[in-house]
């Protein structure tokens, strides 16, 4: 889902929207600028690392990765100098001349990449949640954000803002959408701020993401697959073996599939539920378009190769 922080009902920026969420401001409107040598990461915080890998992690920040960061970091204008970081990082205060890196890890890393001594930040005296919930905020405004991740993230923001576990978050917002309870927390102001769609979506729709086996996740976030065409697999609840089994035919596919293809799997299952076939014909017909495959798929393709590979042994 492409973010677009123009569209009607929006805070022009995270910073705004992070203003508006949370109530918090920086003591000044202008960024300042800070030495890198004063700014740290906080292992595990990222929330945009939250459901990778290792490989995956260190994939994110590896200088193949950040190479157009960087280049663009050290692009040299007019006056001779280089451009250095465009959008200022979000950081708080650590004490003793320190700050955290709160939004921003990517840039933080390219600036040191690409030799840079100074950054410009936005500084905010923020708690631990007010910290989470920010970085939450400010990496769901990422251009082209899945479904799969933009519902993680939504619903582990509604979860630092409630103190509600995600089964409580969707009762609540079921709830809601049925007025048979108030909107104390007011999670449809947060919902269209931040994402753009309100508790009726969230509630009927991103709650799906939450029933989804990790390879039906992985399948969307990697865009094998659209979330529309993998939600009909929810239809067979518990029985595991025959959704992960109809998620490779779907893969298996030419064309990337309808929801209206997989609902006729579904049916067709129900009606004569087979068993599985071997593991080589269901390989098989995947084969060919492993070569198709580039950038972050055909990565991901690596991966569940070597695993494959390392099953096997």
């Amino acid at each position: 889902m492409s973010k677009n922080l123009s569209r009607p009902g929006r805070a022009h920026t995270p910073s705004g929207i992070i203003e508006e969420i949370l109530g918090v401001k920086a003591p000044s409107a202008a960024p300042a600028v800070l030495p890198l040598a004063q700014l740290t990461v906080e292992p595990g915080f990222n929330p945009r690392t939250a459901h990778l890998t290792q490989e995956e992690r260190e994939a994110l920040f590896s200088p193949e990765s950040l190479g157009d960061l960087v280049r663009s970091m050290q692009e040299v204008l007019e006056d001779g100098q280089p451009r250095g970081v465009q959008q200022p990082l979000l950081v708080r205060p650590l004490g003793g001349e320190q700050y955290a890196v709160v939004a921003g890890e990517r840039r933080y890393r390219a600036a040191q990449l690409a030799g840079l001594s100074t950054v410009p930040v936005l500084v905010r005296n923020l708690t631990d949640q007010e910290a989470l919930a920010a970085a939450i905020i400010e990496n769901a405004q990422r251009q082209n954000v899945d479904q799969v991740s933009e519902a993680l993230a939504g619903f582990r923001l509604l979860g630092v803002l409630t103190g509600m576990d995600e089964p409580q978050l969707v009762r609540h917002l079921n709830a809601i959408r049925q007025n048979e309870e108030e909107d104390r927390h007011g999670l449809d102001r947060t919902l269209r701020t931040v994402f753009g769609t309100g508790v009726s979506t969230w509630s009927q729709q991103r709650a799906k993401v939450l029933q989804l086996l990790s390879e039906e996740r992985r399948a969307i976030q990697v865009g094998l697959l659209r979330a529309k065409s993998v939600f009909p697999l929810l239809k067979l609840g518990d029985n595991h073996a025959a959704r992960l089994n109809l998620l490779q035919e779907l893969l298996a596919m030419k064309e990337k599939p309808s929801s209206r293809d997989t609902e006729q799997l579904v049916e067709r299952y129900l009606q004569n539920p087979l068993p599985h076939p071997d593991r080589a014909a269901r390989l098989r017909p995947l084969l060919p378009r492993l070569k198709k495959l580039t950038g972050t798929q055909a990565e991901e393709a690596d991966r569940l190769i070597a695993q494959l590979q390392a099953l096997l042994d």
